[in-house]
């Protein structure tokens, strides 16, 4: 239920200033992104004073520790846009967004997850069915399928279950029941743990259906996504999925919290699990550490890839998709419609594309194990089979 990153870390700050011209035919931001993804030591006087007040040393550190190790060091650093680059190595290719001060340090860094280089589709397909435990995908393209595993199999997909929120929230509007200007006030039993902001909100918060759904696709907001499911019930929401039930994120939390209740749950039929989520609302929110078990045969929400890609497809001109695109590149394609979801043991990334020549894609990949994923892993190849559909 964490909130999905894209990369391990996303370092942001306001452009200050130019950036001094470069040396020996480089720009100074290539000779500065060298340094960073290179051998030498990475010292706080490469960074503005204003990035550091708000990216510490250590966190820096740790990015670029993980990022070297992952990606090895840089062959070519190549200037793809105003303040953009792409950093080539033996394996991999690093997206990044940076800026300069005038003194030549850096104001503004932006990491994208970099993806592994593969010389064709299949190539990746080829690495993704490498991955451990259970993984489900599916490619199309205009409806038509491209590749495929378990397409029509249900799969825990943690937060991308919040599509089918979605969905039936756009249904309501459609029917004229509310709109995506109605005022909700947030209820004290509707607040989440994170990910997500909401949850820090006090309770009898206004706040429009619009900025709820906001809240929910572009950051996973937790609490959003419980309100929206009281507003329009749950019964709806399951149906959307194609199950018999559907969670809020709240009773996840406290079934991963209690094993005899989760033990209980898991083996009710929807009549008992109504009954055990009426039964939960008198329950307190655990404390976050107490939520962080591996994945639990029921305690979750499950889809096919089909039925993401369905959801995905039926929402995706909503506006806001707008806000978090996913690890899909803005400049390739028209349209970008991204949700994803984890928790330990599922990762789930599903994008809705539409190309500049107006093919419409879909590409949903799930992946379930018992252990912690190499989420890295997982994104990385999830971000080469988009750019290899973006003919990169």
């Amino acid at each position: 239920m964490t909130r999905w990153l894209a990369a391990a870390l996303a370092l942001l700050m306001m452009l200050v200033g130019a950036s001094p011209a470069g040396a020996q035919g480089f720009t100074a931001e290539q000779l500065v992104l060298m340094k960073l993804f290179g051998t030498d030591p990475i010292s706080s006087d490469m960074f503005a004073p204003g990035f550091l007040a708000q990216v510490s040393m250590d966190q820096i550190l740790e990015v670029f520790n993980r990022t070297r190790a992952t990606v090895g060091a840089p062959v070519s650093i190549e200037k793809s846009g105003p303040n953009t680059y792409v950093v080539h190595t033996a394996a991999y290719e690093v997206p990044v967004d940076i800026g300069l001060d005038r003194n030549g340090r850096i104001a503004a860094l932006l990491i994208h997850p970099g993806s592994p280089t593969f010389a064709s589709i299949d190539d990746v397909i080829a690495a993704i069915n490498g991955l451990k435990g259970k993984v489900s995908y599916l490619v199309t393209r205009d409806r038509s399928v491209l590749y495929a595993q378990g397409q029509a199999a249900p799969i825990a997909v943690a937060s991308a279950f919040k599509l089918a929120v979605l969905a039936v929230v756009a249904d309501e509007i459609g029917a004229g029941r509310f709109g995506w200007d109605t005022v909700v006030h947030l209820k004290a039993g509707e607040v989440s743990l994170p990910t997500g902001e909401i949850q820090n909100f006090p309770p009898g918060s206004p706040l429009t259906v619009h900025t709820l759904a906001a809240f929910m696709v572009s950051q996973s907001d937790n609490t959003a996504t419980d309100v929206l499911i009281d507003l329009v019930g749950r019964d709806k929401v399951a149906a959307k999925l194609g199950t018999d039930f559907a969670l809020k994120t709240t009773e996840f939390f406290k079934l991963k919290a209690d094993p005899a209740l989760r033990l209980r749950f898991g083996s009710a039929d929807t009549a008992g699990r109504l009954k055990a989520a009426g039964e939960m609302d008198a329950l307190p929110l655990p404390n976050a550490a107490d939520v962080a078990a591996p994945l639990d045969a029921g305690i979750e929400w499950y889809a096919p890839p089909a039925r993401l890609c369905s959801l995905i497809a039926e929402v995706a001109g909503l506006d806001v998709f707008e806000i978090n695109p996913g690890v899909a590149r803005k400049a390739d394609w028209s349209r970008i419609a991204f949700k994803g979801g984890s928790e330990v043991g599922v990762a789930s990334l599903n994008t809705d594309l539409t190309d500049k020549a107006g093919h419409h894609y879909c590409v949903s990949l799930t992946q379930n194990d018992s252990q912690v994923l190499d989420e890295a892993r997982f994104t990385a190849l999830y971000t080469a089979l988009i750019d290899k559909l973006a003919g990169k």
